[in-house]
């Protein structure tokens, strides 16, 4: 019985954003999904169990809607990752009371984003 393939979503209305994501996680053995806008990401997570979550929209977890539950829906654990040039301490420690997993702060090098995404 082989292995079941992990499920990656990308959610980004940064077309350049989403290409550079796919093509870092191209040779990790990940099946790989992108949603160009906030509800085509909740959509796809209603219908689909992800492995994780990356996105770098921060203003979705900021405005008191329970994104993170709709994310979460069917896994309670999907870890989320969010990539952002806002890396004041005000933003990043009310992600992470939202309920998102990691915090990467960009720019970032291609082979350290390449290693937190695929870990």
């Amino acid at each position: 019985m082989g292995a079941v393939m992990r499920s990656i979503i990308i959610h980004s209305e940064d077309s350049n954003l989403r290409t550079l994501l796919r093509a870092l996680l191209a040779s990790s053995e990940v099946e790989i999904v992108e949603a160009r806008s906030r509800q085509e990401l909740t959509k796809r997570c209603r219908n689909h169990r992800f492995d994780k979550v990356i996105t770098d929209d921060v203003r979705m977890f900021m405005n008191g809607s329970d994104i993170i539950g709709e994310i979460r829906l069917k896994e309670r654990n999907t870890p989320i990752v969010v990539l952002s040039h806002d890396v004041s301490e005000h933003s990043v420690l009310s992600l992470l009371e939202e309920g998102v997993t990691e915090f990467l702060s960009l720019p970032i090098g291609v082979e350290r984003l390449r290693k937190k995404l695929i870990k």
